[in-house]
C-alpha cells in the first residue's frame, strides 16, 4: 500500500487551467500552483505525476 501525500477538493487552477489538490474553494484563484510555491499542489492525471518541490 501507499501513503497519503497530500488531500483535499480536486479543482481547476483558474491561472494555470492545471489540476490542483485544493484545501478550500479559494485555492483554485491561488497566484500561483504546483512547483516550490505557497500554492496547492498539481497533479497530471493524462501522465499520472503528482509533482512536488
Amino acid at each position: 500500500m501507499g501513503d497519503v501525500i497530500d488531500s483535499g477538493i480536486i479543482l481547476r487552477h483558474k491561472k494555470t487551467g492545471k489540476w490542483i489538490i485544493a484545501h478550500d474553494k479559494k485555492d483554485a484563484d491561488a497566484p500561483e500552483a504546483g512547483g516550490c510555491s505557497d500554492g496547492p499542489s498539481v497533479i497530471d492525471f493524462k501522465r499520472k505525476i503528482f509533482r512536488m518541490c
